[in-house]
């Protein structure tokens, strides 16, 4: 009997990052935090063809089944940091020897020496060592160059051999200096023999960077590396049996406008069409089997953050790994479905939560193969559909036992499977390989339910007019179903073989008149995942109930707006007074409508709290079976408007200006109660007189259809101030005022004619003499003030013709009544006095004459000093013009 010793149940187990762990035995996911193991990055773990953890590693330690350091598992040279430090493969034919693989970039000189390159190490389980323990093949540099960390592995059924691949630097040939970017494939056998430490080599025509994972498609087809410092992917197509690559396509990692990413993590969906890699904060996926086809191949991106290694795991889902050592993250994410394209590959976030382990930027690698045996079924389907299901494995199968979890079983290798429940279900088949290696898969498949609804229903309508015809709302059939959902659609025949051909549907179903009392009718009901039922109900007529119901009041500014004719009715309490006044059972239903169609048709119910203008509303009373039981009208009326023609603001005037405020609390009301600003009553009468200035309030009711209704209004009174002279002026001809005061003034200087609209005022060409000054506010509320200004007019020019216009220069205005003495001196340019006047020779004037001649036609300087009756001096000064 031959036996490669591998299967994919030794994917089952997976350490990784800080202590972390999964298992993902009997087709379930399980935390584990049981391990020893904390690494940065790259790691590889084994179970057994069973699913028993054999051990993991880190490409420097390994650790036993029990998590601990395994006998000789100390001191490999593999580089933890790298992304791939490590991967495990099974020795063919040979259950008890296992080779790790692992790679090394960098030399270490501290505190130990290692070199760059690949090595391998072999460990052994035997009776005397059932935990294993690693043999003198230790840490044998088979590779002897330098290398990236970049490692995977895929099987190759004609030989039952490992095809371990890396990529390294070429061997140095004398007087050629190797570039820096340039690299090869270099690729180990392990046979039933063993490693095959002579690799076989190809060239790679590009230049690389050495950061980035590298990986085969589950199917052995493709083989795909990033290339993080380059910002790209390659896939190669892969022929295992002649171990070539062959160029297919680079992948530049700008998956959008702007976002430019240095791929890190890579893995392929299980059925090998789907490519996914991680860069910055994105998971990017890449219909990579899609090129060249008709349609363009996009992008579909995944914000996340800090992703690093995604792997592929036996359920077909990928696991995302996030955090670093020194800042770790405690939870992976997932895409349940990665062979579904866009938003449907179903990424969730932190679907794998730890408490007290981590992960970091790694999780463990395996060889490819190990991940394409599947159970593929038809998609996800209604419960009276039967399921199909293949099989795909990494080699010939010889037999299978399915197993459909409801007891049935089948041993075809194709079967079907009709569920008898809906839900989902976990279908189980161990297959067994021309290997004679047994492996068990999990897929767990939905069986969707079928829309209920039992047949021969009656769907009940209220004879409102006794003639046996009446409209109906197909859909409300839905009352009767054991399920309802919002997502079904419903369709309506008059018979079933309409119903099963889909032909001559009922148009307006919500708006029915049935043709017979009763009548049977067909539904096709499809819910949102396309399960259908078909089945048939009757509606029927009955004579309604007609109970009169109390007509129901509100008042009209129950809605919160005042004198809008419209109210809020309180459907809540409607409905207990209607049960009471009734005597409707508890179990039955009280529903309110704005009219009697939608009353039948059960549409637009009407919310608890319903705003109208007085109306009618219709009941609909239903039993607890849903059969009709009334639908009859009440009227809701709206109580009259209060109408309260109260102004928010009243001022008491002067008793000489105004009469005295009365306010009118509106006549017909049953009550009146005027308040204070305090909250005291101070009138209980119609009509209220404020005194005294502040807030008041007044609120009113009024008994109409036997329902009291109020009304408030709030308004202020203050009392009128009157205004005061802020400041009067008058000069050459003008005379300026203005007042204090909390009204708008008019102002006049006689008493008559009233001009402006404010707090000032300037009059202008005003004569000589003593004005009155009167001003009054525009609502003849506060009371006039007045008084009188002196102005006095010193003349610009005079022209002494004796023509008698004009003839002398004197001041006008100047009077006893405001000042007691005067004295004007008048001078000439040079600063001579020519003339003095006192008030009394004012009256006359000068002449122009100085010593009986006549002075000439000039300007002329003059200097008034005025003393007034409180003996206040007062000089002014100025110029004039002789005309002759």
């Amino acid at each position: 009997m031959s036996f490669v010793g591998f299967s994919q149940n030794e994917t089952d187990h997976w350490y990784f990052g800080k202590n972390g762990g999964i298992d993902f035995g009997i087709g379930e996911v399980a935390i584990l935090e049981d391990s020893s193991m904390v690494t940065p990055a790259g790691c590889s773990s084994i179970s057994d063809d069973e699913g028993d953890l054999m051990f993991y590693t880190n490409g420097q330690t390994v650790w036993n089944r029990n998590h601990q350091i395994m006998t000789n598992g100390e001191g490999l040279s593999g580089e933890i940091d790298g992304i791939q430090s490590a991967i495990i493969v099974p020795k063919p034919n040979d259950y008890s020897t296992y080779y790790i693989f692992y790679t090394r970039e960098n030399t270490q000189t501290n505190p130990i020496y290692f070199l760059p390159g690949v090595y391998y190490s072999e460990v052994k389980f035997d009776a005397q060592n059932p935990l294993g323990y690693i043999t003198e093949n230790k840490d044998i540099r088979i590779a002897e160059i330098n290398s990236t960390s970049r490692i995977a592995a895929i099987h190759h059924p004609e030989s039952d051999s490992i095809r371990v691949v890396s990529i390294t630097k070429p061997d140095p040939v004398f007087g050629y200096i190797v570039p820096d970017g340039e690299f090869i494939f270099r690729i180990f056998n392990v046979t039933p023999s063993g490693v095959d430490t002579t690799p076989v080599k190809r060239d790679i025509d590009e230049n690389l960077g050495r950061l980035g994972a590298m990986k085969f498609s589950p199917d052995g087809s493709y083989l795909a590396f990033a290339d993080s410092a380059n910002q790209k992917v390659y896939f190669y197509q892969y022929d295992n049996d002649l171990i070539n690559f062959q160029l297919y396509f680079t992948l530049p990692t700008i998956p959008a406008f702007g976002i430019f990413l240095n791929p890190y993590g890579i893995e392929f969906s299980q059925d090998s069409k789907i490519f996914y890699y991680t860069g910055g904060n994105y998971i990017v996926q890449f219909p990579y089997r899609n090129l060249g086809g008709m349609e363009p191949v996009d992008y579909y991106l995944i914000p996340i953050s800090n992703p690093g290694s995604i792997q592929l795991a036996r359920n077909g889902k990928i696991y995302i790994a996030q955090g670093n050592l020194s800042s770790p993250t405690g939870h992976l994410g997932v895409i349940n479905n990665p062979e579904n394209i866009g938003a449907e590959c179903n990424y969730r976030p932190a679907n794998i939560q730890f408490e007290n382990v981590a992960s970091t930027r790694g999780l463990p690698h395996f060889v490819a193969s190990y991940l394409r045996s599947r159970i593929i079924p038809s998609k996800d389907d209604c419960v009276d559909v039967a399921f199909s299901f293949e099989l795909d494995a990494y080699r010939p199968i010889l037999s299978v036992l399915w197993d459909f979890g409801d007891g049935t079983t089948s041993t075809d290798f194709n079967p079907t499977h009709l569920f008898s429940t809906p839900g989902k279900h976990k279908v189980k088949a161990r297959i067994v390989m021309d290997n004679n290696q047994a492996v068990t898969l999990y897929k767990d498949v939905v069986a969707y339910p079928l829309p209920d609804l039992p047949p021969n229903q009656t769907l009940s309508q209220c004879d409102t007019d006794g003639d046996n015809f009446s409209v109906f709302n197909l859909e409300n059939i839905k009352d009767y179903a054991d399920d309802v959902d919002s997502d079904y659609t419903y369709t309506f025949y008059h018979s079933l073989n309409d119903a099963n051909n889909d032909s001559n549907q009922i148009q307006d179903y919500l708006h029915y008149t049935n043709q017979t009392n009763p009548e049977e009718i067909f539904v096709k009901i499809v819910s949102s995942k396309g399960c259908v039922t078909i089945t048939n109900f009757f509606i029927e007529n009955y004579q309604a109930n007609t109970l009169p119901i109390r007509t129901m009041y509100v008042c009209e500014n129950s809605d919160a707006i005042e004198n809008n004719s419209q109210g809020q009715f309180n459907m809540g309490f409607k409905e207990t007074d209607v049960r009471n006044e009734l005597g409707i059972p508890a179990d039955f239903t009280i529903t309110f409508y704005a009219n009697l169609v939608d009353a039948q048709t059960k549409i637009n119910p009407l919310e608890r709290y319903f705003i109208s203008p007085t109306t009618i509303i219709w009941v609909r009373i239903e039993d607890e079976s849903h059969n009709c039981f009334g639908v009859m009208p009440f009227n809701a009326v709206v109580n009259s408007n209060i109408n309260l023609n109260i102004d928010s603001h009243y001022t008491i005037c002067d008793p000489s200006m105004q009469p005295p405020i009365i306010l009118d609390g509106t006549s017909g009301m049953t009550s009146w109660a005027w308040k204070n600003q305090g909250g005291n009553i101070v009138s209980t009468q119609r009509f209220y007189q404020p005194i005294q200035e502040g807030n008041y309030s007044i609120t009113v009711t009024k008994l109409e259809n036997g329902l009291t209704c109020s009304a408030s209004k709030t308004f202020s009174v203050t009392k009128v101030t009157i205004p005061e002279f802020v400041n009067v002026k008058a000069n050459d001809g003008e005379v300026s005022v203005t007042v204090s005061g909390n009204s708008i003034y008019e102002f006049s200087l006689d008493g008559s004619n009233y001009y402006g609209s404010g707090n000032s005022y300037n009059f202008i060409g005003v004569g000589a003499g003593i004005h009155t000054v009167y001003v009054k506010d525009i609502n003849n509320c506060e009371k006039m003030i007045t008084t009188e200004v002196y102005l006095m007019n010193i003349p610009k020019f005079f022209s002494p013709n004796e023509d008698g216009v004009n003839d002398y220069w004197k001041i006008k205005g100047l009077t006893r009544k405001f000042y007691s003495s005067a004295e004007i001196v008048i001078y000439d340019r040079y600063g001579t006095i020519l003339y003095k006047m006192d008030m009394q020779q004012n009256q006359f004037g000068w002449s122009g004459v100085k010593n009986d001649r006549k002075l000439p036609a000039t300007d002329y300087w003059y200097t008034v000093t005025l003393v007034d009756l409180q003996g206040k001096q007062t000089i002014k000064k100025g110029h004039f013009s002789l005309i002759r």
